[in-house]
């Protein structure tokens, strides 16, 4: 049966494409959820057996692994953006997401949900039960001296929200300057790119893009050194116009990945 065609946008389909890809593809996604759980678990016992003699739940220990998960959960949302599409990887897969009755925007607004929101959901989730788990495991093996219910779990969530939505300093240990809080905007735009990435290249995204920052970090001095005035030493630039070129690139990158993911439906 053709997909009949659709131009107008239901939340209520876009509750039942939920429905049937985590229900079709549910041993995979909880298979990588369960893998960041084991992730978090894995960074709590260290920090418990190996700086026992230094107190694993004094503040700046747990402040810092807090914001050290915090950062590794960023970094891992790149390749979640890149997995936009995977949905499209194999005629199988291909064939069954392309025969869905539901219209080009309305998978796209999944898929994007899926690679961001409900990562970041679903992140908090599994560091709050690697948190339990780790003082289970401490009161088990009788280890970690003051290790109490949810101890990481706090510090984690606060420096999640720091990074993501606030440009203040993440805490009285480890800061982020004020005179970088453009990089956060460029962390937005990385997540753009890897995402348009993944629409672009069903496979391999993750490694285009790479290679493609790598070319642009080195082709940028090649030709500011030929191209650039005679005695030039800097460029200058105020903070705000930095900031609102990578918002505005973001939003473009947003742009041509639906673009690109509404063309890939076409067989």
């Amino acid at each position: 049966m053709m997909k009949e065609k659709i131009n107008s946008f239901s939340f209520s389909r876009v509750w039942m494409l939920m429905r049937w890809d985590i229900g079709t593809n549910w041993k995979l996604y909880a298979w990588r959820y369960l893998c960041l759980y084991l992730a978090f678990l894995a960074l709590m016992m260290i920090v418990v057996f190996a700086l026992e003699p230094f107190e694993p739940a004094a503040p700046h220990n747990v402040q810092t692994l807090g914001i050290i998960s915090a950062l590794a959960f960023i970094l891992l949302s790149f390749r979640s953006a890149s997995l936009v599409m995977e949905q499209m990887i194999g005629k199988e897969k291909r064939t069954s997401f392309l025969m869905l009755p539901v219209s080009n925007l309305e998978k796209f607004v999944w898929r994007a949900f899926f690679a961001s929101v409900f990562y970041l959901f679903m992140g908090i989730v599994a560091y709050a039960l690697a948190d339990l788990t780790c003082y289970s495991l401490c009161l088990l093996f009788g280890k970690g001296s003051g290790i109490s219910p949810f101890l990481y779990f706090g510090n984690y969530v606060e420096s999640l929200v720091h990074i993501l939505f606030d440009y203040v300093p993440l805490g009285e240990h480890l800061t982020l300057p004020r005179w970088t809080y453009w990089v956060q905007s460029f962390g937005y735009l990385l997540f753009s790119l890897f995402l348009l990435a993944g629409c672009y290249w069903h496979r391999m995204a993750r490694l285009g893009v790479l290679v493609g920052i790598l070319l642009v970090a080195w082709g940028t001095p090649e030709l500011l050194k030929h191209f650039a005035p005679v005695g030039l030493s800097a460029i200058y630039a105020p903070a705000e116009w930095i900031n609102g070129a990578l918002i505005l690139l973001s939003i473009l990158c947003w742009i041509f990945a639906y673009r690109f993911f509404s063309r890939s439906q076409i067989v």
